[in-house]
C-alpha cells in the first residue's frame, strides 16, 4: 500500500511541518499549502483504492492517472525538501525569506494544478522530442564524426553486403542528442532504403498508434488513411510484416522505455529481414533520474554527479575508478540534496569528502568496504542517517552520539571518549563494537549505554587486536532489552554474565562467545533459554574445562528445546552428557575429545538420545604419546555414526588430527612392519 501511494506519505508529513510555527510562514503561503495539502490526501486515498484492484482490472486511463500522480508525490516531495534544506543552511529573513517561500508555495500549487487538469498537459506543452527531429541539418555542427561512425555500424562491413539485419542501439540519460544523432544519421543514409520511418514511441506508448505511425511513415501514399481506421494491434503488425517482405528498409524506434514494447515492434521485423536495418534509441531524463546502480562496465559513461538533481539513490558498491574517477567526484555528492541511499562499499576510497555533511535527508551510507582512517566531523550533520556501516578499523567523530536516529550502525570503536554517546543512540537495533582498550571504567560505562538501547536486537563485540586474548569484558551491571535477539562476542568474558539467564534473554536465538572459566552451572543456565536456536561455547587457549566425570556433569531433559546448531569449541562435552529428551531439534553438533582421557575404555557417545540429528563435526586432540588412543576414538565415532538411524554425516577435524596424529600413525606402522619383518627374519 505504502508503495503505491509513491511518496505521498513522507510529503504530506513534511507538508504538516512547513505548517507549523517551526517554520514561521506567512499567512498566504500557509493557506496555500493547507490547500494543496488537502487535494494530496484526496489524491493519497484514491491511490490506496486503486492499489486495491487488480493490475489487469483497471481501465488503462487510471493507471496512467495513478503513475502520474505517484510521480507528482516525488516530484513535490524534492520541492519541499530543497526548501527545508535551504531553510536550515541559511535561514533568510525579510524580503527574500518572503519571495522564497512565495516560489515553493507557487511551484507545488502549479504542479499539483497541473496534475488536477485533464490528461496532465497544458495545450502549450511541447515534445521536446519535436525540437530535435526538425532540426535544421545545418545546425548540427559537432556530431559529425559521431554521425559518421553510426552509419559505419550500419551500412559498413559484411553485413552490408550480405543484405543481414543490422540492430543498433544509442542508450544514455537524456538531453545527451540521441535524437539529435539520430535523425543526423537517418537524414544521411535514408535513401539509400526501398522505404524508411522515423518514429516515436514514448513513456506511455499505444501500440496502435506506433503501429500506424509506422506504416504511414513507410508508404505514405498507401497509407494515407491508415490513423482513421480502426484495426486492431494484430492486423496491425500483419500489416507491417507483408509490407516490409523482401524490402530493404531504414526505421528509426525513438524513445523506447520499455522492453516489452520493443519486443512487440520486433515482431514486424520477424519476416523477409534480409537487407533491413533498424535503429533502436532508449532515453530517460537526467534531472528527473532518482535512482542509480552502477556496475564496472559502465564506469566510464557515467555523467557527472552535477547532473543529477534528483537523485535518491547512487549505488557504486564494487566499482573500480581509478581511471574514471574524475567523472564521479564524490566531492560534488553534496550537491544531491534528495539523496536517500549511498553505497560506496569496496570502493578503496581512502577518504570521504567533507561535503557529505550536506546530505541532510540522507539515511543510508555504506562504507564498509572502504580503506577511510577516519570520518570527517561532518558526519554528524546527517542527523536523519538511520544506517551507517563501516570498517571496524574506521574512526568515528565526536559527536555521533548526535546520529539520534540510528537504527543500525557497524562498526564503532569504543573507547573512553565515545563510550557514554553510545547511550544516546536510543534507536539502535543493531550495533557492532570494536574493542580497543577494557577494563573496569570503560566496562562500567558501557554497561551503562547498551543499558540505554532498549531496542537493541543484534550485538556483536569484536576486537581485532592481536593482544585480544589480553582483552576481556563482562558487562555485568547490564540489563539487556527484552528485544536482544543475536550476541556474539571475540572478547574473552572471564566468566558467564550474570545477564545471561532465560528472564532477560527470552527472545536470544544466536549465542557466541569465549569464556576463560566455564562451570558445570553454565551450561545449565545456557541451556534454560528458551528461544536459543545457535549456540557456539568456546574456551580461552583451547583449555575448556574438565569434567570430573559424566556422572556429575547433569542437564535437565528439557535444556537447549530449540537448538538447532550447537558447537562446543575446545570443550569435550559429549552427546552422552544429555539425557533423551536433551536437545530434542538440534541438526548440527560439534564437539572436542581428548583422546588421552578416553584411555582403552569404551567412549560412549549417546548419540541416539538426539532424534534429528545430521551432521557431526568432532576435533580430536591428543597428547602426542597414545596414537591407539586416537585410532581407538575415530573408530568409536564411525561406529557411532552408522549406528544412528539418520545416517550421519561426520567430519572429524582438528589440528592434532591432521598433522601430527597422521604422521604419528605412519611411523608407528612402519616401526610395526618393520618388527614383524625382523620376527619373520629371526624365525
Amino acid at each position: 500500500m505504502e508503495l503505491a501511494a509513491g511518496a505521498m506519505l513522507p510529503l504530506l508529513g513534511k507538508l504538516g511541518q512547513l505548517l507549523s510555527d517551526e517554520y514561521n510562514l506567512s499567512k498566504k503561503v500557509k493557506k496555500g499549502i493547507s490547500s494543496v495539502t488537502t487535494e494530496l490526501t484526496m489524491m493519497e486515498a484514491a491511490l490506496l483504492k486503486v492499489a486495491e484492484v487488480p493490475r489487469d482490472q483497471l481501465d488503462k486511463q487510471v493507471r496512467i492517472w495513478a503513475r502520474k500522480v505517484r510521480e507528482l508525490s516525488y516530484e513535490m516531495e524534492d520541492t519541499v525538501d530543497a526548501f527545508m534544506v535551504h531553510l536550515e543552511e541559511a535561514p533568510d529573513i525579510g524580503r527574500a525569506r518572503h519571495r522564497y517561500d512565495l516560489e515553493m508555495h507557487d511551484t507545488l500549487r502549479q504542479r499539483c494544478d497541473t496534475e488536477m487538469r485533464d490528461n496532465g498537459h497544458s495545450a502549450a506543452s511541447i515534445d521536446p522530442r519535436l525540437m530535435a527531429m526538425y532540426k535544421d541539418v545545418t545546425e548540427l555542427v559537432g556530431i559529425e564524426d559521431t554521425r559518421d561512425e553510426v552509419v559505419k555500424m550500419l551500412i559498413g562491413g559484411e553485413g552490408w553486403k550480405k543484405r543481414q539485419l543490422k540492430i543498433v542501439s544509442i542508450v544514455g540519460f537524456g538531453g545527451l542528442g540521441k535524437t539529435t544523432l539520430a535523425k543526423a544519421v537517418y537524414e544521411k543514409i535514408k535513401y539509400q532504403f526501398d522505404c524508411r520511418a522515423f518514429v516515436s514511441v514514448s513513456q506511455s506508448p499505444d501500440i496502435k498508434r506506433v503501429f500506424k505511425d509506422m506504416l504511414y511513415e513507410l508508404d505514405k501514399n498507401k497509407y494515407e488513411e491508415i490513423h482513421r481506421t480502426a484495426r486492431g494491434e494484430k492486423q496491425l503488425l500483419d500489416e507491417l510484416v507483408e509490407f516490409l517482405k523482401n524490402k530493404r528498409y531504414f526505421i528509426v524506434i525513438d524513445d523506447i522505455w520499455d522492453e516489452k514494447v520493443w519486443r512487440l515492434i520486433r515482431l514486424s521485423l520477424q519476416n523477409g529481414m534480409e537487407d533491413t536495418y533498424i535503429r533502436q534509441l532508449a532515453t530517460t531524463s537526467m534531472s528527473q533520474v532518482r535512482s542509480i546502480a552502477l556496475f564496472q562496465p559502465a564506469v566510464s559513461v557515467m555523467p557527472s554527479l552535477l547532473s543529477f538533481g534528483v537523485l535518491r539513490v547512487l549505488d557504486l558498491d564494487g566499482c573500480k575508478m581509478s581511471k574514471s574517477w574524475y567523472k564521479i567526484n564524490l566531492k560534488y555528492v553534496g550537491n544531491l540534496l534528495h539523496l536517500r541511499y549511498l553505497g560506496l562499499d569496496d570502493l578503496s576510497i581512502e577518504e570521504l569528502p567533507v561535503e557529505i555533511g550536506k546530505l541532510q535527508y540522507l539515511q543510508m551510507l555504506e562504507l564498509s568496504g572502504c580503506l577511510i582512517d577516519e570520518l570527517p566531523s561532518s558526519v554528524i550533520l546527517l542527523r536523519h542517517l538511520v544506517s551507517l556501516h563501516i570498517r571496524h578499523d574506521t574512526k568515528t567523530p565526536i559527536g555521533i552520539g548526535e546520529l539520534v536516529c540510528l537504527e543500525e550502525l557497524s562498526y564503532l570503536q569504543v573507547d573512553s571518549n565515545n563510550a557514554k554517546e553510545l547511550g544516546h543512540l536510543t534507536e539502535l537495533r543493531v550495533l557492532s563494537i570494536e574493542c580497543r582498550e577494557t577494563g573496569w571504567s570503560i566496562d562500567e560505562v558501557m554497561a551503562e549505554s547498551l543499558g540505554n538501547l532498549p531496542k537493541l536486537q543484534n550485538l556483536f563485540i569484536h576486537c581485532s587486536n592481536i593482544a585480544k586474548h589480553k582483552l576481556w569484558i563482562m558487562l555485568d551491571d547490564w540489563v539487556p532489552g527484552l528485544q536482544l535477539r543475536r550476541f556474539s562476542s571475540t572478547v574473552v568474558f572471564p566468566a558467564l554474565p550474570a545477564w545471561i539467564n532465560s528472564s532477560s534473554l527470552a527472545l536470544l536465538s544466536e549465542l557466541d562467545m569465549i569464556m576463560s572459566e566455564l562451570q558445570e552451572w553454565n551450561i545449565q543456565a545456557i541451556g534454560r533459554l528458551p528461544a536459543l536456536r545457535s549456540l557456539q561455547l568456546g574456551a580461552e587457549g583451547g583449555l575448556g574445562f574438565d569434567f570430573a566425570s559424566e556422572e556429575e556433569f547433569v542437564v535437565s531433559a528439557d535444556s537447549f528445546p530449540c537448538i538447532k546448531k550447537c558447537e562446543f569449541d575446545h570443550l569435550q562435552i559429549l552427546p552422552s552428557m544429555f539425557p533423551r529428551g536433551a536437545m530434542p531439534m538440534v541438526q548440527f553438533l560439534r564437539f572436542t575429545i581428548r583422546t588421552w582421557k578416553v584411555g582403552g575404555g569404551e567412549l560412549n557417545l549417546g548419540m541416539g538420545n538426539l532424534p534429528c540429528l545430521e551432521d557431526v563435526q568432532v576435533d580430536l586432540r591428543w597428547d602426542g604419546r597414545n596414537s591407539a588412543a586416537m585410532k581407538a576414538a575415530e573408530t568409536a565415532l564411525k561406529l557411532a555414526m552408522d549406528a544412528h538411524p539418520n545416517r550421519l554425516t561426520l567430519i572429524i577435524g582438528g589440528d592434532d588430527y591432521e598433522s601430527d596424529f597422521d604422521t604419528t600413525l605412519e611411523e608407528s606402522s612402519s616401526s610395526e612392519r618393520e618388527e614383524e619383518d625382523e620376527s619373520t627374519f629371526n624365525e
